[in-house]
């Protein structure tokens, strides 16, 4: 477990800020942190958790202020994701507007997909848009049946992570039989590289 439950207890957000912050960045030093144990947190300390990593400083009133010197990626600055159907490939889309070579001008723009197949070693940086972090909250198991309360499931797992549960003492039947139906494809394989390719889109318009 990367945070203590009583964490939550804590009467301020300050209070709890620090102590996320040393569990976080102890885990991370140390080679342990995994980003599924801070979902499952929950929403608050998730988002505390989060704020640490990126180095945003909330103000009183619990909005953005300003952003720290410091920040915090994963051990290795990357994140094994894999796909529980092996016929699910992960992407993840972003709207870029590239200038046109010359001028002064904007191309239209488009979203460029980032296509990682079913088994990838994900960068995962703050200059990079956290994209690891990203697919594992909207479509990490088991994040997704516990926020919506089992009517959606997750479609990928964080590795690292479910490769420790599974093997912890008392560790819940779930978490085994998923370890058990993924290792033999997930530890033959290496994991597959990043391929970036262009989609169509309906373009937003130029700038002039």
């Amino acid at each position: 477990m990367l945070l203590d439950p009583s964490i939550a207890l804590l009467p301020s957000r300050e209070g709890k800020r620090h102590a996320v912050k040393e569990a976080v960045v102890k885990a991370i030093q140390d080679g342990s942190f995994a980003y599924t144990d801070l979902i499952l947190c929950g929403p608050e300390l998730m988002t505390i958790g989060f704020e640490v990593m990126d180095g945003v400083i909330v103000g009183a009133n619990n909005t953005p202020q300003a952003m720290a010197e410091e920040t915090f990626d994963p051990p290795g600055g990357s994140v094994r994701l894999v796909s529980i159907d092996p016929s699910y490939s992960m992407q993840h889309s972003r709207w870029v507007r590239p200038n046109i070579p010359g001028t002064s001008k904007q191309a239209p723009a488009y979203k460029k997909a980032q296509h990682y197949g079913n088994d990838a070693l994900i960068e995962d940086r703050i200059d990079k848009g956290r994209v690891a972090r990203t697919l594992l909250v909207r479509h990490g198991w088991p994040h997704r049946q516990v926020v919506s309360n089992g009517s959606d499931v997750g479609r990928i797992v964080e590795w690292s992570w479910l490769k420790r549960a599974a093997n912890t003492p008392g560790a819940s039947d779930d978490y085994r039989e998923l370890y058990e139906q993924l290792k033999e494809r997930v530890e033959t394989a290496q994991p597959k590289p990043q391929v970036q390719i262009k989609s169509a889109a309906k373009a937003v318009g130029a700038s002039p």
